[in-house]
């Protein structure tokens, strides 16, 4: 589902499409960057390269989107094979809503040439 939800979307808050790479931490190890695809104040869509475990809670750093780093604590709440090695997966904030109105738009086109230049 993008940018326009049915009459029966159960969502709080418009979610901002965008795609740009973060960090995930789990049990704080590191895990190799993810991918963004959308945010909300209350939650991020991310593909990944493995799957994580639903209920599991994670660490999310958010650099590329913002003037500087946001670190997020975040429940994976779901996650599903969108491809063959890479999954798609829902995360949670809970109650530390996101501003999303904070996201710099240099940063977005920063992260979308950087996104081009490695295709």
């Amino acid at each position: 589902m993008t940018g326009n939800y049915s009459e029966g979307d159960r969502r709080l808050f418009t979610r901002c499409i965008i795609e740009g790479p973060a960090i995930l931490t789990v049990k704080g190890t590191l895990k190799e960057p993810v991918i963004v695809i959308d945010l909300c104040p209350k939650g991020a869509g991310i593909y990944c390269n493995e799957p994580l475990n639903v209920g599991e809670e994670v660490g999310v750093e958010l650099s590329c989107f913002f003037d500087k780093v946001i670190h997020k604590k975040a429940k994976v709440v779901w996650c599903t094979e969108a491809e063959k090695g890479c999954w798609r997966m829902g995360l949670d904030f809970g109650n530390d809503l996101l501003e999303v109105g904070k996201i710099s738009s240099r940063n977005l086109n920063v992260a979308y040439k950087q996104r081009m230049s490695s295709l």
